[in-house]
């Protein structure tokens, strides 16, 4: 894993919201070579010096014709290299050393290909030991407390909680962005989201000090979702906009404009929104779903279709599009290839369903529901009594139809009947699909035997 972004694994990288990262790993079904030296996806080569000869070794992925081989000045040769046969070769150095030999493959047209290029070994100086993190108390600065705080966090340290940095932090400077932020984020992880309001409101506060538009948007934007997440769209709203005033967030915060220009059924505003949006990520592929709801809602369902036929080259398994694609052509073969691309998984048509519940489409959330019911049911999917439906698809369905002013109580009563057993609702959603909104349902929600996991999992770094 190894070079991916990351000298270690790349599940500890940072993920900003609805970045993409891509990479491509290579594995060569090369023989015969011994240790390999260097390789590329096209050639893989080895030397080794043995008694005053260097063994050279090469071998090609796919047919490379008229490249030349240089050791040095000792060998400047041109063959034609393939799967089929390993280049060898044997070429006496006499005393030259391993770490002064230089053997390069280069193509016709004079491009360096690939080469081993040694050099002298030096024992590297042995590396310091890790050393434990200060106290909060101990941290010389608010700085040292921020960097502190953001590396427990993103390693998920089993001993020590970054949110005791933090606040050390803010009890010396209570203005401080970066801790303000970082506290908030923090709890608006853990559904704490009226908490996490007021740090993101001293962070913001802090920054309109001297100017009108920060320099940095992100306190803006996660003080639009603390508000979103407590019902508050206008003013959500409001700051997901400010926000996009700072490049780095605009494709963040358009797509959450255009996801309330939904909900508002302004779709002409979020049509225009979610175009931004994709300006700065072409690859935001819940903003191409979502262009392709509006796309629908407005009556343009060739563009939609075009769409997503154009977002389907880039990823297979855009379930949104290809749900959309469902509700536009109602071609049952389109949704047996989603039922087939999806496992019999549910938690992916729940995924998809939040979605559309975030931007106010509450009926297609309910239908793609009920959708993944039916392909999750024992008789569909083979599996054991209850399939892998949970209590939250009833749950979020209840959520949807409630949101939608219809009558969810069939939805609410089949999610407290059902077992609660391996159910683990980890998404924030969950916490309002749970929680007191749907009034009429408090004293049974609050009732049941599961509760959100709101702490991530720990592991020692």
């Amino acid at each position: 894993m190894a070079g991916v972004y990351t000298d270690n694994q790349p599940d500890f990288t940072w993920l900003q919201p609805y970045e993409e990262k891509t990479f491509t790993q290579y594995f060569l079904p090369y023989r015969e070579l011994g240790v390999v030296k260097n390789a590329s996806q096209d050639i893989l080569m080895n030397m080794e010096v043995v008694e005053g000869k260097a063994l050279i070794k090469i071998f090609a992925t796919s047919q490379q014709k008229n490249v030349t081989i240089k050791l040095n000045d000792f060998l400047n040769e041109k063959v034609d290299l393939s799967p089929e046969s390993v280049y060898t070769n044997e070429i006496k150095v006499g005393n030259v050393a391993f770490e002064d030999l230089s053997l390069a493959v280069y193509s016709e047209t004079g491009r360096k290909l690939l080469a081993i290029e040694t050099q002298k070994t030096e024992k590297p100086a042995m590396p310091e030991a890790a050393k434990p993190a200060f106290s909060p108390e101990e941290t010389p600065t608010c700085e040292q407390l921020y960097l502190t705080g953001l590396h427990l966090e993103q390693y998920r340290h089993a001993t020590y909680n970054a949110a005791d940095y933090y606040q050390e932090a803010l009890k010396r400077d209570p203005s401080d962005v970066r801790n303000n932020n970082a506290m908030g984020l923090w709890l608006l992880r853990r559904g704490k989201f009226a908490e996490s309001e007021k740090y993101f409101k001293a962070a913001v506060d802090t920054q309109l000090q001297r100017n009108p538009n920060p320099y940095d948007g992100e306190p803006l934007y996660n003080l639009g979702l603390s508000l979103k997440f407590q019902g508050k769209t206008k003013e959500a709203y409001d700051k997901f906009y400010k926000s996009c005033w700072n490049a780095a967030m605009q494709d963040a915060g358009y797509f959450s404009c255009s996801q309330i220009s939904c909900l508002n059924q302004n779709y002409s505003d979020a049509l225009y929104e979610v175009d931004k949006s994709l300006v700065r990520n072409w690859h935001n592929h819940k903003a191409r779903a979502l262009k392709t709801t509006i796309l629908r809602k407005m009556g343009q369902e060739n563009a939609a279709l075009e769409l997503i036929e154009e977002s389907l080259k880039i990823d297979l398994f855009n379930f949104g599009c290809r749900f959309e694609k469902f509700l536009m052509t109602n071609d049952n073969s389109v949704l047996t290839k989603l039922n087939e691309l999806m496992r019999g998984e549910i938690h992916n048509y729940e995924v998809i369903a939040l979605d559309y519940i975030a931007a106010g489409n509450y009926d297609e959330a309910v239908k793609l529901l009920e959708e993944g019911i039916k392909a999750c049911s024992p008789l569909s999917s083979g599996r054991g009594a209850g399939g892998e439906v949970s209590p939250m698809t009833y749950y979020y369905m209840g959520w949807a139809l409630y949101l939608a002013g219809k009558d969810s109580n069939s939805a609410f009563a089949k999610a407290a009947a059902h077992s609660p057993e391996f159910c683990f609702p980890n998404r924030l959603e969950a916490i309002l699909a749970l929680g007191d909104e749907p009034k009429r349902f408090e004293s049974t929600l609050l009732s049941r035997k599961f509760m959100v996991r709101q702490t991530p999992v720990c592991r020692s770094c």
